[in-house]
């Protein structure tokens, strides 16, 4: 081969590898931005008082949970403490059964959704709705006993609801704060459906509802975020023209760094790790990024926001068995601000089940946190 050939050849893998790596990068990243169907345990039994599942990591974390069957997921049943297990099954107390219960071998929806709707958290409340940039979007709003100037603003997580930030909320009441639970573009509440943006597209929608808070009477407000929740309130603790607002902040099993949480999904799938950062790279490169379904590139430094932009304490709830979110990055954020950020640490369970190991922990801690702020 002549040494021209040779550098044909060459550029021709060269470009092949870009080509291919680039490739990698769009699939993976479409992967990190797009729902993704949630690992339904099975039925094995079940009567009015026990039921027994598929053991999963899910199915055999302590505390109370609920589950979610029949057509479009429209019925479900709080399941309590675990009864007993071998390796393959777990079985529960069914702590509410009323409105039926799924068949053997029904796959269901395990939950952490204790509260099923508003109405549930025993607190007045209304629904109302908040002009945001990407249209109109519905609040849950509780009243506390008496009139505050300080609102929490609960913000759920990626491809959640509303209904997975409710758990927040008696912590917040019971220190007197006004609760506002938000929706926001991309969320499961949005028919529209378009792919999440790590935080990034979605704080403009909160950012709406600190708004509607100081136009309805808060002078400061508490975020309290939800796994991507917490990336959309600390961009916002840098960003947000009402950044001098914020209080303090609140982070549960917190989504502070995407490269490593989408690195964790693509080792627990199988891919190398490796091959991991191309997927977070593509969505942050023009082109790339809108094959992977976005409108714009996302900001690489919000992939991992730093709290450079705010003095607020924080108050960070985390278990030290998240594997989707892992508590290393928490800890990252407690060593580099020792004096402004709390760690809470939780026993191991699942990501975002913190309260529902131990709720009554959880909400003292939230109040305790909120009270002690200046």
């Amino acid at each position: 081969m002549t040494g021209s050939a040779a550098l044909t050849t060459g550029i021709a893998i060269g470009a092949g590898l870009v080509l291919g790596a680039a490739a990698l990068g769009v699939v993976g990243g479409r992967r990190a931005i797009h729902p993704r169907p949630k690992r339904r345990p099975v039925v094995r039994s079940v009567d009015v008082q026990q039921i027994r599942l598929e053991r999963t990591p899910a199915t055999s974390a302590p505390g109370q949970y609920r589950i979610r069957f029949g057509a479009q997921d429209a019925l479900s049943a709080l399941v309590g403490d675990i009864e007993g297990q071998d390796e393959t099954t777990v079985t529960r107390a069914l702590v509410d059964a009323s409105q039926g219960l799924p068949a053997v071998d029904d796959a269901v929806l395990w939950t952490g959704y204790v509260y099923p709707d508003p109405a549930s958290v025993d607190a007045p409340y209304e629904e109302v709705q908040i002009h945001a940039p990407s249209g109109p979007r519905k609040a849950y709003l509780f009243q506390s006993g008496t009139p505050t100037t300080r609102w929490a603003i609960h913000v759920h997580g990626i491809h959640s609801s509303r209904t997975s930030a409710l758990r927040s909320v008696p912590g917040a009441l019971s220190a007197g704060l006004t609760s506002l639970v938000v929706s926001y573009r991309g969320d499961v509440e949005d028919a529209a459906a378009p792919p999440a943006t790590l935080g990034q597209e979605e704080a403009h929608d909160v950012e709406a509802a600190i708004q509607y808070a100081v136009d309805h009477g808060a002078k400061d407000v508490v975020l309290v975020g939800w796994s991507m929740g917490a990336t959309i309130n600390l961009i916002l603790a840098a960003t947000s023209k009402q950044r001098s607002r914020i209080a303090g902040l609140i982070f549960v099993g917190p989504a502070l760094d995407w490269r490593s949480i989408i690195g964790a999904a693509a080792r627990r799938s199988g891919i190398p790790g490796f091959l991991a950062p191309l997927f977070t790279t593509a969505l942050t490169v023009p082109g790339l990024a809108q094959a992977a379904g976005l409108r714009r590139p996302l900001r690489a430094a919000h992939l991992r926001p730093s709290l450079d932009g705010t003095t607020a304490p924080v108050l960070i709830l985390h278990s030290e068995g998240d594997t989707d979110a892992p508590i290393g990055a928490s800890e990252d954020l407690m060593r580099t601000y020792p004096a402004q950020v709390t760690l809470e640490r939780f026993e191991p369970v699942p990501h975002g089940m913190e309260w529902n190991s131990d709720p009554e922990r959880f909400t003292t801690r939230v109040r305790q946190f909120v009270e002690s702020l200046p």
